[in-house]
């Protein structure tokens, strides 16, 4: 006699759960006719219609393209005006700054050689004085142009020095201009 063990393990069990085939009549398979035609013209206006997308869609990417180009040029633009703007702004405030020192630079230097001049100045003013009342004469031009002529020289003589500074191309006519000066400076004293 088998053991009830070893029949237990023979025995098959059934699975509720497995999926179970239905099964209905065969497949009739249903012909239609197609018509050459309708295929083709379904065929022509799917690939008109895949064209107008095709279109729309090169279209819209054209404006995209053409819109993100014209509003990087104006971006562009106006950040190379800033930084243009910006960039001038500075510098002419520097020039500005130097021109200023250069003005308070100019400013003292007269000062200094006003003071340093002063009583030179004051010297010739009272020897014109002294001259004039020398001679008592009537006043005219002439006259008191001729008297004051070698103290306006005198004057006019040791401190004259004028530095300019020039391209070389521009020397004979700043010459030119300059003997043009002391002519009428030398006629104007006399």
């Amino acid at each position: 006699m088998e053991l009830s063990n070893n029949v237990w393990k023979q025995a098959k069990v059934i699975d509720n759960n497995a999926p179970k085939p239905i099964i209905t009549e065969s497949l009739i398979e249903l012909v239609v006719e197609s018509d050459d035609q309708t295929v083709q013209a379904i065929n022509a206006a799917n690939q008109e219609l895949r064209q107008q997308i095709m279109t729309k869609a090169q279209e819209a990417a054209e404006a995209l393209k053409s819109q993100a180009f014209t509003e990087g040029q104006a971006a562009g633009y106006e950040d190379g005006y800033q930084e243009g703007k910006l960039a001038g702004d500075q510098m002419a405030q520097q020039i500005s700054f130097e021109a200023e020192q250069n003005y308070a630079a100019a400013q003292a230097e007269i000062a200094t050689y006003l003071r340093d001049k002063e009583a030179e100045i004051v010297a010739f003013a009272v020897e014109m004085a002294g001259e004039i009342v020398k001679k008592q004469i009537t006043l005219d031009e002439t006259t008191i142009g001729t008297i004051l002529a070698p103290i306006l020289m005198n004057l006019a003589q040791p401190d004259q020095l004028v530095t300019v500074t020039a391209n070389p191309v521009h020397h004979d006519i700043l010459a030119a201009k300059l003997d043009d000066k002391k002519m009428k400076f030398l006629i104007f004293t006399i």
